[in-house]
């Protein structure tokens, strides 16, 4: 119509900017051993979407994969590039059960057992990473077994060392003398002696720590002898039964399991 006019509404766009592309930064390596973490930072502080989930501006992470971060502001979103964490396994170690006894006074002897190969032992009475002295262990002694592999991954195993206290005495042992049951379960043992030469015996029960534990006196013991001894309120481990007449004495190991 001539004269008249109209006027539309006004429309405003509002056109949020897509937000910076974020970016991680680490707190240490992201090549690292099981067992161990890093922090991925994101670059922005709020609106935060990680692979996995997870929100915030940061993720700890112990498991190999691509981590990015997905950045959600005002509906728009920006993705980082992939940072890729490598966790490298643990080496598989072993130390074999240690198969001697070695006296408190033996020499100091190489450490053998441990696999892989290369790796290095540590513990009371180890020196250099790959001798025992007996003399500066206790009685029984944890050693550990350190191997380290290529990706300087690190992993143990570790085994006991007995060191038994026998300075000054020797194992004699003797057709004429029985000690039964060797090993012991219960603490409970029998000697029997054949041929008596003497009606006298000390028997002495001896610790590994050299230690008296057991002494009794003997008499009128006949040409075929036996007793019953019970020492089960004593720890396990390994003893020396000495058998002392006025004519010999008679040393044999006993062990309590």
């Amino acid at each position: 119509m001539a004269g008249c006019s109209t006027m539309s509404d006004t429309t405003i766009i509002t056109v949020n900017p897509y937000p910076a592309m974020p970016v991680i930064t680490t707190s240490d390596t992201v090549v690292f051993c099981m067992g161990e973490n890093v922090i991925l930072y994101s670059s922005s502080s709020v609106g935060n979407m990680w692979t996995g989930g997870s929100t915030g501006d940061s993720l700890i992470v112990s498991d190999s994969g691509a981590y990015s971060v997905t950045v959600t502001i005002g509906g728009c979103s920006t993705v980082s590039t992939d940072t890729t964490v490598t966790v490298n396994p643990l080496p598989t170690v072993t130390l074999a059960s240690f198969t001697t006894t070695p006296c408190s006074d033996d020499a100091p002897f190489a450490l053998v057992g441990g696999l892989p190969a290369g790796g290095t032992y540590s513990g009371i009475g180890v020196t250099s990473g790959t001798t025992f002295n007996p003399g500066s262990a206790g009685a029984i002694q944890g050693v550990t077994y350190t191997y380290i592999d290529l990706n300087g991954c690190a992993n143990v195993a570790t085994s006991n060392m007995t060191v038994v206290f026998c300075t000054g005495i020797e194992e004699y042992t003797s057709e004429n003398v029985s000690v039964y049951p060797n090993p012991t379960t219960t603490g409970i043992f029998n000697i029997t002696l054949r041929n008596a030469s003497s009606t006298e015996m000390m028997i002495s029960i001896i610790d590994i720590q050299g230690k008296e534990v057991y002494k009794a006196l003997e008499k009128n013991i006949s040409a075929d002898y036996k007793k019953e001894i019970n020492i089960m309120h004593l720890a396990k481990g390994i003893y020396y039964i000495k058998l002392s007449t006025d004519v010999e004495v008679k040393i044999q190991k006993l062990i309590v399991e």
